[in-house]
């Protein structure tokens, strides 16, 4: 091979290294995210997101975060292991009677979309949040 060639195919080549090792790299994530069986979720009402939480093995786990259906941000809080660990959270069992179990943040009823259910019984005013709200440090509720 002449010299001039060689100089021409290394940048193919080192292409190639760069394109096989992302490719890698997204691989793993993928298989790591799978074998990790974690899930995240959004929830949309009308194209603006009111939830985004992650499940693993069914349960929440890791960044929970609620909106308001104006794009607001209302709560914050990390999940572990289906049980909130820090930052803040909405436990709309407070003022919803009737609709959840005895664990208010189980999957199958807390993951839904509560924040249409509660702002549809308003007018213009967004409602006031601060009733729902719980938080958290370090797995402990906090009180005031």
């Amino acid at each position: 091979m002449k010299n001039g060639n060689l100089y021409k195919s290394l940048p193919v080549f080192y292409l190639l290294i760069i394109l096989l090792t992302s490719l890698i790299t997204c691989t793993n994530n993928t298989k790591n995210n799978k074998m990790k069986n974690e899930n995240p979720h959004i929830i949309k009402n009308n194209n603006v997101i009111v939830l985004e939480y992650t499940l693993k093995n069914n349960k929440l786990n890791g960044v929970c975060k609620w909106y308001s259906l104006d794009g607001t941000l209302l709560t914050s809080g990390i999940f572990k292991d289906g049980k909130p660990y820090e930052g803040s959270f909405l436990n709309w069992s407070l003022k919803i009677q009737n609709i959840f179990k005895e664990d208010p943040y189980e999957t199958s009823v807390y993951c839904r979309d509560w924040v249409e259910f509660y702002e549809s019984g308003f007018d213009s005013n967004l409602p006031d949040y601060n009733e729902f709200m719980e938080f958290y440090q370090n797995g402990a509720k906090k009180t005031n």
